[in-house]
């Protein structure tokens, strides 16, 4: 989805104004208009889609609304938060990526390189007895005390 010029032009002025003053010491609805400035930029470039196309989010005509009620009220599996997008939110639908897919494959080789299993059991193995030489009874005491607190 591509920025509208109502958009750029939002943006454009508030990146400017922000590196004057913050949103918050901006009069009220002008940093509203800030926050919804800021909005629209995370979205275009910080979240990015998990599905192949914007059909698997579903559309009006393939997605219909059953009930009219759902206008001015949530559903409770999140359907039809978004109208244009009635599947997006929902439940056992994905969740925005930071990253893009392509930048996300698995390094394969070096995945399991030292091996986790073997460093559970190595790392805590203790092999012998170390006394705590500057730990009194009172320490243990102390410590008996703030773990039943």
């Amino acid at each position: 989805m591509a920025y509208t010029f109502g958009q750029r032009t939002l943006i454009a002025i508030f990146k400017i104004v922000n590196a004057i003053t913050p949103w918050h010491k901006l009069p009220k609805y002008i940093g509203a208009v800030n926050l919804l400035a800021m909005r629209d930029e995370l979205r275009e470039e910080n979240l990015h889609d998990v599905y192949p196309s914007e059909a698997f989010q579903g559309t009006t005509k393939s997605t219909p609304m059953s009930d009219t009620k759902y206008f001015c009220q949530r559903n409770s599996d999140g359907l039809f938060n978004d109208l244009q997008h009635p599947k997006m939110g929902c439940v056992g639908m994905r969740l925005g990526r930071n990253v893009p897919r392509k930048f996300t494959a698995p390094d394969h080789e070096r995945l399991l390189t030292p091996n986790p299993r073997l460093i559970s059991e190595k790392l805590p193995a203790k092999t012998d007895f170390k006394p705590a030489t500057i730990v009194n009874l009172l320490a243990a005491a102390w410590i008996q005390f703030q773990v039943h607190d």
